[in-house]
């Protein structure tokens, strides 16, 4: 299919008032239509919606698929909860968590649809897999049945989350070398504490900066100088692979010395005193102030808006100028995943199956992802290159494609940026930045990248029970270490017995079965 099928996210934009659209009978498939819902629910605030449903839809008509489509708006959720629901559902903006698919995957609602794929009949999707057989394997649940499809963008840049920014002016002030291990860096922090390196005569500089928790910006960051690599609690539950085996970082050793060596910043004042509860915008508001006061913080972006220029973003630290740092990468890059299911709705899987093909074409997916062609689109066609038009003065390319696309880059599609970028597809600033920052990180990014596993669904369920206590407890025990309300050395035994108490080590072994899963079908296709 082309570039038509752009129309299955925008499409599901046209509400109720658009095309008189409501629930879809489970039985729907039989009369030759395919139920999709886009999993837009009316929530999108463009401008330009309207138009931009009727251009796609009429794109849509004029290829004339095999199949006819009826598009269905609402919550996905309460849909499936009253047994009325679509055939196929595209899901790309986290709509199901990995958790929810062991479940309904259990339930016969969610169909397996690995013996549908093939060169012949999805040859896009087939290319994916065997191009990229970590995808195939991230997609792979326990019982070795795929039940949703994962969008590949293969940009790493676009899945590095947070970089190590620091204020380069400062440093050339205070004649200071960019630190590279950590006592060089608690050097740093000490010099930006002491010596007024934004020179307005205040002692108001921030040495160092983060927010617990917050995306991009969580502390647990640093462990990288030990040479792990790992993310907070929310999704990614502080797990890391090493050598194929799973590990829970707050029981290592690691984690005592990365929490010792924030005790020490917090002490000295090196580490701002609202790290554990300032919300976005108290974070916010020191990162753009008028006059620079922070000197280093994680972030994806520079997120220095109004003195951008004297930041540059490191490498990592080491702990101790022989460790090689480790960071880690979003596991998505490995396949974003959950972003196409097809239900027990579905009389004709592989007519589904086709159907999504579409958006794995090249084509389709770049005018999916970042819009479409013409003076007033993101694009220009030179020969087989889309280039990006010129933004309206202000604006930014990313201004073009989020105002000519609903979903953007979270649209099932497939893009190899090895392959693809510059090729197919112009790179626009936005991403060449990215790449600069890119490269400064790329050596230590973890080979062995925690993919996010499917459950089976009695392990989902349990993984969540066991992660409520886990993490109240780490995050509790974090904050209590790092600020010396607790100590450390004197209750560190005690600390990990309490983790045993509430099932870490069960909730490793549950993680350790998942992973060897996802580990076995990569040896598979990767042979």
């Amino acid at each position: 299919m082309k570039k038509l099928l752009s129309v299955v996210l925008v499409i599901a934009m046209m509400l109720t008032a658009a095309i008189g659209l409501a629930g879809c009978n489970k039985n729907t498939a039989d009369s030759g239509k395919l139920t999709v819902w886009g999993g837009i629910n009316g929530s999108s605030t463009l401008a330009n919606i309207d138009e931009i449903t009727a251009e796609y839809h009429a794109l849509w008509e004029a290829y004339n698929p095999d199949v006819e489509i009826e598009w269905i708006d609402g919550d996905i959720k309460m849909l499936l909860a009253s047994g009325d629901f679509p055939a196929v559902m595209m899901s790309g903006n986290g709509h199901f968590q990995n958790q929810e698919v062991a479940k309904y995957a259990a339930q016969g609602v969610f169909v397996a649809i690995e013996d549908y794929i093939s060169e012949k009949d999805t040859p896009n999707i087939w290319a994916m897999f065997n191009e990229h057989p970590e995808a195939k394997a991230a997609a792979t649940s326990p019982d070795g049945h795929i039940y949703a499809l994962p969008l590949f963008r293969g940009d790493l840049t676009s899945y590095f989350e947070t970089f190590f920014y620091i204020n380069k002016t400062w440093l050339d002030k205070l004649e200071l070398e960019v630190p590279t291990t950590l006592d060089e860096f608690y050097n740093v922090l000490k010099a930006f504490k002491t010596q007024d390196p934004n020179g307005n005569g205040k002692a108001d500089e921030i040495p160092m900066l983060f927010g617990n928790e917050m995306a991009y910006n969580y502390p647990e960051t640093l462990l990288s100088a030990w040479g792990i690599s790992t993310k907070f609690g929310v999704f990614d539950a502080w797990l890391n692979v090493k050598d194929g085996e799973v590990r829970f970082c707050p029981l290592m050793d690691e984690w005592k010395e990365m929490c010792k060596f924030y005790n020490k910043l917090w002490n000295e004042g090196l580490l701002d005193i609202e790290s554990f509860t300032q919300e976005y915008a108290q974070y916010n508001s020191k990162v753009t102030s008028a006059t620079p006061v922070v000197g280093f913080t994680f972030n994806k972006d520079n997120p220095f808006l109004n003195n951008g220029d004297e930041y540059i973003a490191i490498a990592p630290f080491s702990a101790d100028g022989k460790i090689t740092p480790v960071v880690h990468i979003h596991p998505g890059s490995i396949g974003q995943k959950n972003a196409a299911i097809v239900t027990s709705a579905c009389a004709d899987p592989q007519a589904a199956l086709k159907f999504l093909d579409g958006f794995y074409d090249k084509e389709n997916t770049i005018t999916n992802w970042y819009g479409g062609v013409g003076e007033d689109k993101t694009f220009t066609k030179e020969g087989d290159m889309y280039v990006w038009n010129e933004p309206e003065e202000g604006k930014t390319e990313v201004d073009l494609y989020t105002n000519n696309t609903v979903w953007g880059t979270a649209m099932i599609g497939y893009l190899d940026s090895e392959t693809e970028y510059d090729v197919l597809l112009e790179k626009a600033p936005f991403m060449k930045t990215y790449d600069e920052y890119f490269e400064v990180m790329k050596p230590y990014i973890d080979k062995e990248t925690w993919p996010r596993p499917y459950y089976l669904e009695e392990d989902a369920t349990r993984v969540n029970e066991l992660l409520t206590d886990l993490s109240t407890y780490v995050e509790q025990m974090k904050a209590g270490f790092i600020t010396g309300k607790n100590n450390i050395d004197a209750e560190w035994d005690s600390y990990i017995a309490q983790l045993k108490k509430l099932g870490a080590e069960e909730f490793l072994e549950i993680n350790q079965r998942a992973y060897d899963v996802y580990q076995k079908a990569f040896n598979e296709m990767a042979k």
